[in-house]
Parts: structure tokens; sequence; C-alpha cells
């Protein structure tokens, strides 16, 4: 609550157009979408596996989905800290078969923090 008090004109700023905002200093979503989507559609290109592992932050993790997985909502799902995601490609198409596991972390303590968005609505 704290960010939206301080910095409230910023705060709005970013609820108008979350896509396009721009955190001083760093990158907009979108931003992050171009350069997320080209560095995946690179490691897929330059592989010959069958499987491969990227590891990443929620917002990456949220436009790659957003940008590959055919009606994908990526920012009315939620996900944990270390969680596992994979989606699969079929005939040049993606789609999500697995989603926020972190059956790998079986017993130990996790917070969940909600995306800007999540909290807007209330």
């Amino acid at each position: 609550h704290e960010i939206r008090d301080w910095y409230k004109k910023k705060y709005e700023e970013l609820l108008e157009d979350p896509h396009n905002y721009k955190v001083p200093n760093g990158e907009s979503r979108a931003e992050v979408e171009k350069r997320a989507s080209a560095c995946f559609e690179s490691i897929v290109a330059d592989s010959n596996a069958t499987t491969i592992g990227i590891i990443s932050h929620t917002t990456a993790i949220r436009t790659i989905l957003g940008a590959f997985v055919p009606d994908c909502k990526p920012y009315d799902m939620h996900f944990r800290n270390m969680s596992v995601t994979t989606i699969v490609r079929s005939d040049d198409t993606w789609r999500v078969t697995q989603l926020d596991d972190v059956m790998h972390l079986e017993g130990m303590p996790s917070t969940y923090i909600d995306e800007v968005e999540s909290r807007a609505k209330t």
C-alpha cells in the first residue's frame, strides 16, 4: 500500500496503461515482452533439445505465455515464487501443460504477492 500512497500520480499512470507504463530507469511491459519474446524464440531456434528449461521472473514468464500460447490470459494467472510452468509445442502451437507447480517446494513456507491489476480491481 505504501507505493500507492507515496507515488499516487505514478501509480495512477501505471493503472491507466500497465502495458506501456515505464518504470523510471526501467522498462515497460511492452519492452519486456519484446525482449523476452526475442530471447525465447532464439533459445528455441538454437536448440535441438526436446526439453528446454528457462528460469525467469514472473513478468517475463507472463509475456512469453501471452505472446506464444493462443488464448492465454497470463495476467489472470497466479504464479508463486519458484513455481514451475511448462509449455509444450505440437504442430507449431504452444499450450500450457503445467501451471504454477510448487510440488518441489513441499513443506517449505511460501508467500504470494498479488500483481498490481489484482489490487486495482478491489
